[in-house]
């Protein structure tokens, strides 16, 4: 995980999963950009035109893989004789899935929940991923990513630490204020 928290590619993933339409799309970038420029990666922070152009080319991509992946090869030599390139977030890691999971919980707290949370049982997270049981490999991995994207883990209105909570317990996520 690097020291940035978007990308283009997972702002894409985002709002190909919200069946965002073109003028929900720029409203949201927009947004985004305004208020969690800081949390993008390096290229965008000052490059807004470059950062909408990028995930304007994700979600295209997300919605017709079969064609872009056949002119794929095309695309980048084009781009390279532009002097542009695509900036990937790299989901190579073992757990890049639980990543881009707390990634997304992010975006939803922060642009689509109204009441600024949202609470899942952590059986339920690790079961989603394929775990039965937490081991200790996952647990930290999971705590960075909470330390990542910014996320407090609370129970009852109290900050919790998830290593010490069974896994029954519901688990309340909010975005730590800055």
């Amino acid at each position: 995980m690097n020291s940035s928290i978007y990308d283009a590619l997972s702002i894409a993933y985002y709002i190909d999963s919200q069946d965002m339409g073109a003028r929900q799309q720029a409203a949201f970038l927009q947004r985004v950009y305004q208020e969690e420029r800081d949390c993008l990666i390096e290229p965008y922070r000052n490059n807004q035109r470059q950062f909408i152009l990028d995930v304007s080319y994700w979600v295209d991509y997300l919605i017709d893989k079969v064609t872009f992946d056949k002119e794929y090869s095309a695309i980048q030599k084009d781009l390279q004789q532009l002097g542009m390139s695509l900036h990937v977030f790299d989901y190579e890691d073992e757990y890049a899935d639980i990543d881009f999971y707390f990634m997304q919980l992010r975006l939803r707290i922060r642009y689509e929940l109204t009441q600024g949370y949202t609470r899942i049982k952590l059986r339920t997270l690790l079961r989603h991923y394929g775990y039965k049981r937490r081991s200790p490999k996952i647990m930290l991995h999971i705590s960075k990513c909470l330390n990542h994207f910014h996320l407090l883990p609370t129970q009852k209105g109290m900050i919790c630490d998830v290593w010490d909570l069974s896994l029954d317990e519901m688990i309340t996520f909010k975005i730590e204020q800055t």
